[in-house]
C-alpha cells in the first residue's frame, strides 16, 4: 500500500507547459497535467501493470493534491472507452463541489 512505500519523487525535467511533472517510485508513475481552464488530471499507473485499489488511489490523491482535495474518476460511455493500458485517471476541478457524501450514508440494516 502507498502508506508503506517510499514517497513519490518528482522526475527532473519532466515539467512542460501542460505537464506539471511526473512523479514515480518503485511501484507507481503519476503524471499531473493542467488544462487551460486550470482543471487538472492525474494519470496513475503501476510499473507491473497490475490494477490499483481504491485505498492506493486515495493515498496517491492525498499526496499529489492534498487530503481535502476532491478528485473524480470518470466511467465513460462505452463508445468513448480507450483502454490500451492499465492507467487510472483522476480529475481535479478546483471550485467544483459535489454533494456532501457523508450525508448520504444509509443506516446499517
Amino acid at each position: 500500500m502507498p502508506n508503506e512505500r517510499e514517497p513519490l519523487k518528482l522526475q527532473p525535467g519532466s515539467a512542460t507547459d501542460r505537464i506539471l511533472g511526473v512523479w514515480s517510485n518503485s511501484t507507481y508513475t503519476v503524471r499531473r497535467l493542467r488544462f487551460p481552464d486550470r482543471n487538472e488530471k492525474l494519470t496513475i499507473s503501476r510499473h507491473d501493470r497490475q490494477t490499483i485499489g481504491w485505498e492506493d488511489l486515495q493515498l496517491i490523491k492525498n499526496e499529489m493534491l492534498g487530503a481535502e482535495a476532491m478528485a473524480i474518476q470518470v466511467f465513460p460511455r462505452e463508445s468513448e472507452i480507450i483502454n490500451e493500458e492499465n492507467i487510472y485517471h483522476l480529475f481535479f476541478l478546483p471550485g467544483f463541489e459535489l454533494p456532501d457524501f457523508t450525508a448520504m450514508v444509509l443506516p446499517k440494516a
